[in-house]
């Protein structure tokens, strides 16, 4: 994401991707054991974020970001458009 309102967020996305829609959408495969991986790479990646401090801030930059968890859907079909969606705040 690049400018906007929303410059101060991060978003951990997960792309899903399915090239038929009868096994339903693709965010359906994001299940709790896939939730909870995703997380624990963000938990991870933000600790080393914390690392960074420069040494003009004296605090923890980790406090003044917000982020989430959004899913991106896309649906590849034979002879169709990708059918791509975005689903913020997924989990």
């Amino acid at each position: 994401m690049r400018g906007g309102d929303e410059l101060g967020l991060l978003v951990f996305a997960e792309v899903k991707t399915r090239t038929r829609r009868d096994y339903g959408r693709p965010m359906r495969a994001v299940n709790e054991e896939k939730k909870a991986l995703i997380r624990r790479g963000a938990t991870e990646w933000l600790r080393l974020l914390g690392k960074e401090i420069t040494p003009n801030q004296n605090h923890d930059v980790r406090r003044q970001i917000s982020w989430r968890y959004d899913v991106v859907e896309i649906v590849l079909e034979d002879g169709e458009k990708p059918d791509v969606s975005l689903v913020e705040n997924a989990f």
